[in-house]
């Protein structure tokens, strides 16, 4: 990464998309103190820098303003890939121990506190169940491998857990426990004993036995995520699972200068799982979110979770039946939902709701219609997350009501699932409607935080398609609306934070179905260049 440089620099010879209505396309720039100085042609650029300043020739290549993911979540895909144990694809409980045995020399390695047995937790993800009978895996393999070592995997969604029976001893889970509201211990056919499958908020008492991190470690995860989406050409981020170790992981990236990204902490209300603290704590840390807020971290945003997830084998989404919400499938009960929304708003915090499928989005936009009835229409523009489906019946809902549309997981270019999401993600349904969308990768849902195959989906999915100027727009300045920052980045602007990225192809001149292979060149966040694709 480069330092921060006090000279003028010119980049000229390029094609920069400004995603600014009033001037779409400009040849140069000038970058000055972090911030664009001034646009246009290289001879006004330059005629505009001071003596001495530094020159970058673009040859010829298209820029654009730096991509804002709008949900996804740094740390934990960062632990995933820097240090937790990772599950082949497809694998069958054999193969799932042989993952974990070859992880297991140094797996978790990292958890402060005393050691269990001299052997530490074992972390995995992601498990697949298909592979598995009935696509029920049984934690009996687990126990023949590691019967004295506790073992946790994550399943696909990240809502649901596999554990053996060392880790249910840790977490204090017995066949005499009762599955709490909102979650299911999985019991064998002989409905007593526990087959280890942990369903939504059943995970808690796994989750609140799980030892920290050193904090060295959720530095080097953080590091090595902030990087990541540095070369897929993200600048800016809605982290939609924002805990205590992250922000002062964050916070410490910050201090040091080395946090290459604007984030927009949305921080956990009640869910003691992702949040990885009580509800008591949560609250705490919302209370106190001033204390967590650096330059580059805005803390004034909110988590909820609604509902689960639409996946086998559970199906824990809300959806609707006759019309109606599965009320039980919604995991917060409806008085604490309500108040706690009239609370934030009044606050002027911005929540993000989980909405995994048309039920449980019907319940967040009757709440949220209460709400501004209760404190007015004047509020921040609150957010239902992934909005896969929603019904006919509430589309005009969101205009109505102001409030914004977050389209992830950014998964509707996946072949393996084109099937299940054919009536979902109506991009053009949405823009039609007057929708004010973000788009989201939900990474470490998806495998990295690229979106360009999520933008050439956007272009190719027939009836539901946007046009390409229309897809980027919600790439960059409608994501800076949507953190309330539009006055400071998402476009290329005289005034506004130099984030931007070259790419190596003109998304505007290659056919579409060339877009998802576009390349980022390099990423330039606040003036400097933080990253640069190798030559060769």
């Amino acid at each position: 990464m480069s330092q921060k440089s006090t000279r003028d620099t010119v980049y000229l010879n390029g094609r920069f998309y400004t995603a600014d209505s009033q001037r779409s396309w400009c040849d140069a720039v000038l970058v000055r103190d972090g911030a664009f100085a001034a646009l246009g042609s290289a001879e006004d650029v330059r005629d505009a820098a001071e003596i001495g300043h530094e020159v970058v020739d673009l040859d010829g290549r298209m820029a654009m303003p730096g991509i804002h993911d709008g949900h996804t979540h740094l740390l934990f895909a960062g632990l995933r890939h820097t240090v937790e144990a990772q599950i082949s694809p497809m694998a069958d409980g054999a193969q799932v121990v042989r993952d974990l045995m070859a992880s297991a020399r140094f797996g978790c390695a990292g958890h402060q506190g005393q050691e269990v047995d001299d052997q530490g937790w074992l972390v995995a993800g992601v498990l697949d169940p298909t592979p598995f009978p009935e696509m029920r895996p049984d934690r009996a393999f687990l126990d023949e491998a590691f019967p004295d070592r506790p073992v946790m995997i994550y399943d696909w969604s990240m809502h649901h857990l596999l554990v053996n029976a060392r880790a249910l001893e840790l977490s204090g889970i017995d066949e005499e426990s009762v599955g709490p509201p909102g979650g299911q211990l999985v019991r064998r056919d002989d409905g007593r004993s526990l087959s280890g499958e942990l369903v939504e908020h059943a995970t808690w008492p796994v989750q609140r036995a799980l030892p920290q991190y050193a904090p060295e470690v959720y530095r080097r995860a953080l590091t090595w995520a902030v990087q990541t989406c540095n070369r897929y050409g993200i600048t800016s981020v809605q982290e939609a699972s924002a805990t205590a170790p992250e922000l002062r992981g964050l916070a410490e990236l910050d201090g040091d200068d080395e946090l290459t990204l604007h984030v927009a902490a949305h921080l956990v209300w009640r869910d003691e799982g992702i949040g990885t603290a009580s509800m008591a704590e949560l609250e705490t840390i919302i209370a106190e979110r001033d204390h967590f807020r650096t330059d580059h971290v805005d803390t004034a945003f909110v988590k909820f979770f609604m509902d689960g997830v639409p996946l086998p084998p559970h199906f824990t989404a809300c959806e609707l039946v006759d019309n109606e919400p599965e009320n039980g499938k919604i995991l917060i009960p409806r008085d604490e939902l309500g108040d706690a929304l009239r609370r934030f708003d009044a606050a002027g915090l911005k929540v993000k709701i989980h909405c995994a499928a048309a039920g449980a989005v019907r319940v967040a936009l009757d709440e949220f219609e209460k709400m501004r009835l209760a404190n007015g229409p004047s509020g921040p523009r609150h957010e239902v997350a992934h909005t896969t489906w929603v019904s006919d019946v509430d589309l005009p809902r969101f205009a109505a009501l102001n409030i914004g549309a977050d389209m992830s997981p950014a998964v509707w270019s996946d072949p393996q699932f084109e099937k299940i999401l054919a009536t979902g993600y109506r991009f053009a349904t949405m823009q039609d409607h007057a929708v004010q969308m973000t788009v989201g990768t939900d990474w470490a849902v998806t495998a990295t935080p690229n979106l360009f195959p999520a933008l050439e989906g956007m272009l190719l999915r027939g009836q539901e398609s946007l046009a390409l100027s229309d897809a980027l727009q919600l790439l960059t300045i409608k994501g800076a609306e949507a953190v309330r920052r539009a006055d400071r980045r998402g476009s290329v602007e005289v005034g506004k934070s130099a984030d931007f990225i070259v790419l190596d192809r003109n998304l505007f001149e290659v056919p579409l179905d060339q877009i998802g292979a576009t390349t980022v060149l390099r990423t330039v966040f606040e003036g400097r260049t933080v990253y640069e694709r190798p030559v060769g």
